[in-house]
């Protein structure tokens, strides 16, 4: 599992977008169904991921999403959280 800390500390994220962004890692496909009624992480869903990808813009994780489908990572998204989770943040940024 994600360590939610971790990605709001690396991302700069609250809590519930931080919750979605593991969501979406976790699992294929996302539905907005899921995100608003069965986790009760945002009442609308698209008003949700918009805020999200905005904050993760320039970091190349990209949210994918189709009509009817859901909302998804590209396998590039999934790898960079995956490499960044193995980083655990423990050293300042250098400057």
């Amino acid at each position: 599992m994600t360590d939610l800390l971790s990605l709001q500390m690396r991302f700069d994220l609250p809590l519930n977008l931080a919750k979605i962004l593991a969501l979406l890692n976790e699992n294929v496909v996302v539905t907005a169904e899921m995100i608003e009624q069965e986790h009760a992480l945002a009442k609308h869903a698209k008003v949700a991921l918009h805020r999200l990808r905005h904050r993760l813009e320039g970091t190349g994780i990209e949210i994918k999403s189709r009509r009817d489908v859901g909302y998804w990572l590209t396998k590039v998204g999934k790898d960079k959280l995956a490499d960044q989770s193995l980083d655990h943040g423990d050293s300042e940024p250098a400057v």
